[in-house]
């Protein structure tokens, strides 16, 4: 069967600083807009996190969040203005639906690992506590030492497998939100491409990576102010990733 996501590019590890420096570029032409931006965006996480269902609707909304504003880093780059509604352009009619369901598949792989991370908490308390009450029958340090050592153990597996998880959904959500509100295509071609592209461009990828933790440790010096400014470079630096690794995917603006 013939493979009809979109084409991606392999680029070097050194890209990643680029990509950094490009989304400061970003936001330097309009800093005043991507602050009130980060800041509503902030509000609205907030206001959610006080309703009841509001741990579903942030991961479910994220992505419709973040197609809405590679529609305004695609509009900056071509020299016009970044808006506050561009926030939201992600709700408009084409591209809600496609970027709702690449939320659905978010929220469902973030409940699924926290699932599975539990089972296997529980199975290793349990596991543990077993083993230390029939140790413990032959001497009480040792049931102490065996039941304490398996749960050490259990927790080790549950972070390293969570942390893996976690990964290959970060992955998989990397470019899916501009593949689908700039390049047009459907849930879960996008999130397939995501995941492939981003598994080949992994040094630059990490290279962003170490880039971000390192700033965002300056960031949090000054009260977290600096978020104010990390939060628009690390989204304009996620389009201009887009960008330069499916260059050939034309922008399907909808204002074009």
């Amino acid at each position: 069967m013939q493979d009809s996501s979109p084409a991606y590019r392999v680029v070097g590890a050194a890209r990643g600083w680029d990509w950094v420096v490009e989304g400061f570029d970003l936001f330097k032409r309009n800093p005043g807009i991507w602050i009130a931006l980060i800041l509503i965006w902030g509000l609205v996480v907030m206001v959610s996190g006080a309703i009841g269902i509001g741990q579903l609707l942030v991961p479910l909304f994220t992505p419709v969040l973040l197609g809405g504003l590679m529609i305004g880093c695609a509009l900056l780059k071509r020299g016009e203005e970044l808006e506050i509604a561009h926030l939201f352009a992600g709700f408009q009619k084409g591209p809600f639906v496609p970027l709702l369901l690449v939320g659905v598949a978010l929220l469902v792989a973030q409940i699924a690992v926290s699932v599975l991370v539990f089972a296997i908490l529980s199975v290793a308390g349990v596991g543990s506590l077993l083993g230390g009450l029939m140790a413990g029958q032959v001497n009480e340090a040792a049931g102490w030492a065996t039941g304490m050592g398996g749960m050490a153990l259990g927790v080790m597996l549950a972070m390293l497998l969570a942390l893996v998880l976690y990964s290959i959904v970060w992955l998989a959500l990397a470019f899916a939100p501009a593949l689908v509100a700039l390049g047009g295509e459907q849930p879960v071609p996008a999130l397939q491409a995501s995941l492939k592209a981003a598994l080949a461009n992994w040094p630059a990828l990490l290279v962003y990576s170490l880039i971000t933790i390192a700033l965002l440790v300056v960031a949090l010096i000054p009260a977290g102010l600096g978020l104010l400014v990390l939060g628009p470079v690390m989204i304009a630096a996620n389009y201009a990733s887009y960008r330069d690794i499916f260059p050939e995917l034309a922008e399907q603006l909808p204002q074009d």
